[in-house]
């Protein structure tokens, strides 16, 4: 259950690198959006984070 949080189809990973993609391939002139996902991106790393350490400690 807890490997698919991590790394299924909609878990923390994919969640994670969703919001990097989005936030690396922004073009637009409102830099503000694209700190917003990048802010967001930074929080997803916390989620997996912990996730990572339940597993571990499971």
């Amino acid at each position: 259950m807890l490997q698919e949080i991590l790394g299924g189809h909609y878990g923390e990973m994919r969640t994670m690198m969703q919001y990097f993609f989005q936030s690396s391939n922004f073009r637009g002139k409102e830099k503000q959006y694209r700190d917003l996902l990048r802010g967001i991106f930074l929080e997803e790393i916390s989620h997996v984070e912990l996730v990572q350490t339940k597993l571990i400690n499971y």
